[in-house]
């Protein structure tokens, strides 16, 4: 502990002192603080970079495949509806189809080829115009229907004859002779999509999945799920670990070397570059321990809408921890003893910490005393050193 300690101290000391722990200056200090921030954005920056490059999740089976192929929401009564959303609005050729399941990869393949199809697209289009004629005529007949009861409601009302009753049978027969025109018209280019070669075949491949099939990319895209986050940590490891490893052979050189401006920065980055993989693990064992080591608890209480108890007790922890830590701290490393010795070493009072003149046997600012009488040569020494600053000999 007292060896770790040392160390401690030694390299808190690295992080503010120059060659011969000269005292950093205040602007030094700021170039300092300023490296620091700009190399751990250029980490972190590289390091979401870096992630990319890894399958993620959402790209190996993406949202849209999930719905198609494990969800089954594309049925006979709705392909078409479903195909159209996709080639005129929902579909983007940037996708990348190389880093996606064979399913998905084969069935944007097929879309591909339905997308670059002219013809098909211009039936699409057409669809499109006729879909909203027929809302647009919905919504005049809809309008009509109320005006047509309010006005036979009023006539009632009046015991007068509708004579406006023909002109309102008129319009209603001839809104629904052009409704029944643009169905059949409707029906004519389904049956036109539904005969291109290329529509059939999505068509097909899309329904060609059983239970059993659906079962196993489930199974699939869970499995990749549950992987994903170690591929992902290591993934980031092996960026982070290097640039680690780098950094501390630099700086162990440059404490051998005792140089001093090298010593400072490597013993600054080496701070920098531990943050993220502090922060990684921290992230990972925030993953890990809810849905693996207290499924459980956790699946209860994301049932009964109380998983914000569970975000206490993660605090609750890491505070318990906090205290502990820092119990530790001043205790071992940085207690009382070690206080008083550094402000000894400084020419300050070790009871407040104000600096005192040389030759002082007690603090004009506290009253405390200095100096005790040594039980070996009777001279004077300082009450918090180890040794008598006269003779040599160890305290008891």
């Amino acid at each position: 502990m007292k060896k770790l300690a040392k160390s401690i101290v030694e390299f808190k000391e690295n992080l503010t002192k120059l060659k011969d722990k000269e005292p950093l200056g205040i602007l030094s200090l700021i170039v300092i603080i300023f490296l620091d921030i700009f190399v751990l954005s250029v980490i972190f920056t590289g390091l979401g970079e870096h992630t990319q490059q890894l399958t993620s999740p959402n790209q190996y089976f993406p949202y849209n495949c999930r719905e198609i192929f494990i969800k089954q929401n594309w049925t006979s009564s709705n392909e078409i509806d479903r195909l159209q959303g996709y080639i005129l609005y929902d579909y983007s050729k940037n996708l990348e189809v190389k880093r996606m399941h064979p399913v998905c990869r084969e069935f944007y393949n097929k879309l591909d080829l339905i997308y670059d199809d002219t013809q098909v697209n211009d039936f699409f289009m057409q669809r499109r115009k006729i879909q909203k004629e027929i809302e647009s005529l919905n919504l005049k007949a809809s309008k009509s229907r109320v005006i047509s009861q309010n006005a036979l409601l009023s006539n009632i009302s009046k015991k007068n004859n509708p004579q406006n009753k023909p002109s309102i049978m008129t319009s209603s027969q001839n809104q629904s002779d052009k409704f029944e025109k643009l169905t059949s018209e409707l029906n004519e280019l389904d049956k036109k999509i539904y005969n291109e070669g290329k529509v059939t075949e999505l068509f097909n491949y899309v329904q060609a999945f059983n239970s059993q099939e659906i079962k196993n990319l489930e199974k699939e895209v869970e499995s990749f799920k549950f992987w994903y986050k170690y591929k992902k940590f290591g993934w980031q490891m092996l960026f982070l670990i290097p640039l680690f490893i780098f950094i501390y052979f630099w700086n162990q050189k440059s404490i051998m070397k005792d140089s001093g401006l090298q010593l400072l920065i490597s013993s600054h980055l080496l701070v920098v570059v531990s943050i993220p993989i502090f922060l990684k693990f921290i992230n990972l064992l925030l993953e890990l321990i809810p849905q693996y080591f207290f499924k459980k608890v956790f699946e209860t209480l994301k049932a009964l809408h109380l998983v914000a108890i569970w975000h206490y007790i993660l605090i609750l922890l890491a505070v318990l921890f906090a205290i502990f830590l820092i119990y530790i701290i001043q205790k071992k490393i940085f207690n009382k003893k070690r206080l008083q010795q550094k402000r000894l070493s400084n020419s300050a009072c070790f009871e407040c910490g104000k600096r005192l003149p040389d030759k002082l046997d007690y603090c004009p600012f506290c009253g405390t005393k200095q100096v005790e009488i040594c039980s070996e040569c009777n001279s004077k020494s300082y009450v918090c050193g180890d040794f008598c600053s006269s003779c040599g000999v160890k305290k008891e």
